[in-house]
């Protein structure tokens, strides 16, 4: 079910703060996890939310994941073990967020970020959407998204082999490495439909017909929903990059700056993917309208030769006593032959007019 189509009806004129669910309907138990890391060490653990709270340390950063949002009791938890608004939990819990970014209100240190991750199932030509919330704190990243599957598990990887710098750069980093993996997941469903799209196109040059025509259109709506929930990181990737919300050091900026170039890449591809299904549904809408106007051309050339035919049956037809011929021995036969000659004559010039 689509974003807009998941508002329930009890949400609905309730409060700003109001702590209530909207989504879709989840069937797992929502799990919370914890890793907290130096440049030499990484820990981890997996909180029950109800009991433990992950408590700083000193020198560390802490990554803390909660996966699944469908239970709000759970979500104002941990909201409250790092003193998050009532209109932040609201915007977690409501999954038809746009992306965006924001500092939150207090103390001018934190960022709030919603993101949507993005995949894509082939033989259903369906784009499955999740939400995607970040806060990113002094030595802190919190991340709160829909599904069981851990969307930070490659960042996860990435510190336990504690290469590169991921592990010494701090939370901002944390962040651009998330939103990278975002873009790069973004980049491969757009790489899926992209594929279904070149068959589509192979179908509709071969032998298209009534399903080609919903493929095509199956197929252009989910890179429109794809299209809405990429085109905004745009702005939350240009307010990051101006620390108009956030704040990053040297190192960490020049790869927002990747991050940003790619999702404007990724952007552009979206806009020539629906520009080619929108020329592809033009172009079997053209090409049905051409086949229809053959047929129509074939069926009136063949009316406009049995015209004058009829004509003449009509006119031998009239059985008047005294009309001429009708007492000739080779009458109907010289019926047949004329009528056979305007036939063939007129078949022909049609056929030299490429009429047919």
């Amino acid at each position: 079910m689509r974003a807009f189509h998941r508002r329930k009806p009890e949400s609905v004129g309730q409060s700003p703060g109001l702590l209530v669910y909207v989504g879709q309907d989840r069937d797992f138990h929502p799990t919370v996890s914890h890793l907290s890391f130096t440049s030499g060490e990484v820990t981890e653990a997996c909180c029950e939310p109800l009991e433990a709270r992950p408590e700083p340390e000193e020198g560390r950063v802490r990554l803390i994941n909660v996966m699944g949002v469908h239970e709000p009791d759970l979500v104002r938890r941990v909201g409250e073990w790092f003193g998050l608004s009532p209109l932040t939990l609201e915007d977690i819990l409501d999954t038809t967020q746009r992306p965006k970014a924001e500092e939150l209100e207090g103390d001018g240190e934190r960022v709030f970020l919603v993101l949507k991750n993005v995949d894509y199932v082939p033989e259903k030509y369906e784009l499955l959407e999740e939400q995607v919330c970040v806060v990113w704190g002094p030595d802190y990243v919190l991340t709160f998204q829909e599904s069981a599957q851990n969307i930070c598990e490659p960042i996860i990887q990435r510190l336990r082999r504690g290469r590169g710098r991921i592990r010494t750069s701090g939370p901002g980093y944390i962040v651009i490495a998330l939103l990278d993996s975002i873009m790069d997941r973004v980049s491969v469903t757009l790489g899926k439909i992209a594929a279904d799209a070149e068959e589509l196109e192979d179908e509709l040059a071969e032998n298209p017909d009534e399903s080609t025509l919903h493929e095509i259109y199956r197929l252009k709506r989910e890179i429109l929903f794809l299209r809405n929930a990429v085109w905004p990181m745009q702005e939350v990737l240009a307010q990051l990059s101006s620390e108009d919300v956030g704040e990053f050091n040297e190192a960490c900026g020049a790869y927002l700056r990747e991050v940003k170039d790619h999702t404007a890449k990724v952007v552009d591809e979206v806009k020539t993917l629906h520009d080619l299904l929108t020329a592809m549904l033009d172009l079997h809408i053209s090409l049905a309208g051409m086949r229809m106007n053959r047929i129509i051309k074939f069926l009136t050339g063949i009316a406009t030769i049995f015209i004058p035919l009829t004509f003449l049956a009509g006119v031998y037809g009239m059985n008047f006593k005294h009309m001429p011929e009708l007492n000739w021995e080779y009458g109907y036969y010289a019926s047949l032959v004329l009528m056979a000659v305007v036939g063939v004559g007129m078949a022909v010039f049609f056929a030299r007019r490429k009429w047919f």
